[in-house]
C-alpha cells in the first residue's frame, strides 16, 4: 500500500495471509508452526527528512569565446532549510524544476573588419583627402558591415604631399655693368 507519510519516515503495510493446501486461509501462526517463513507485513518508507529544498544559483561566468559559440558556467547547489547540501536530483525529486549549470553563449559568427589600399591624395600639394574601402568579413566571405563589432578602421584621412608655394623665381642673365671702371651696377631680371 501507500506510505503513511510523504517524508520523515513512515510505514507501508501489505496483507499477508497463510493459505493451506486446501485453498483456505489459515491463521499466520499455523504457517509459522509449519516451518514456513512469514513475509514481513510492514516496512519503513519515505525516510528522507521533511525539508524545504531550493537551488542556490551563482552568476554566469564570462563566455569562453567572444564569437563562434562558447560556454558559460555557474554554480548550482541544492540545499535544504536544515542547512545541509543535497544532490540536484533531490531537489528535482521534491518538485523543483532542474536548473542548468552550463549554457552556450556568443553563438554569433566571428567577423572582422577589412580595409583596402589608400587612394592617391586628392591634391598634389597642401591638405587633401585620401580614402579606402572598409568592409566586414566572416570566414573569408563578405558580410554586411553592420555585423562587425568594435571600432572600424578609418575610411578617409587627411593627406599632405608637400606645401603649396606661391611659385619659384627664374633669373635671367646678368646685364652689362653700368660703368667701365670703378664701382658700377649690374642688373638682371627675375621672373616668378
Amino acid at each position: 500500500g501507500a506510505c503513511s507519510v510523504s517524508c520523515g519516515g513512515g510505514q507501508r503495510q501489505r496483507l499477508v495471509s497463510c493459505a493451506g493446501a486446501d485453498g483456505e486461509n489459515h491463521d499466520l501462526d499455523k504457517c509459522s508452526r509449519a516451518g514456513l517463513d512469514v513475509p514481513v507485513a510492514t516496512e519503513v518508507c519515505e525516510e528522507l527528512p521533511c525539508v524545504q529544498f531550493e537551488f542556490q544559483v551563482g552568476n554566469w561566468s564570462d563566455c569562453s569565446v567572444s564569437c563562434g559559440g562558447g560556454q558559460q558556467a555557474r554554480s548550482v547547489v541544492c540545499s535544504g532549510d536544515d542547512g545541509n547540501v543535497y544532490t540536484d536530483e533531490d531537489c528535482v525529486l521534491f518538485g523543483l524544476p532542474a536548473v542548468a549549470a552550463a549554457r552556450e553563449c556568443n553563438t554569433q559568427r566571428c567577423t572582422e573588419y577589412t580595409a583596402g589600399d589608400w587612394s592617391d591624395c586628392s591634391t598634389t600639394c597642401g591638405a587633401g583627402t585620401r580614402v579606402r574601402n572598409v568592409g566586414c568579413s566572416s570566414d573569408g566571405g563578405v558580410v554586411p558591415i553592420a555585423e562587425c563589432t568594435g571600432s572600424a578602421p578609418a575610411a578617409s584621412e587627411v593627406c599632405s604631399l608637400r606645401p603649396c608655394s606661391l611659385g619659384t623665381f627664374a633669373a635671367k642673365s646678368w646685364g652689362s655693368c653700368s660703368v667701365s671702371c670703378g664701382s658700377g651696377v649690374r642688373v638682371r631680371e627675375l621672373v616668378c
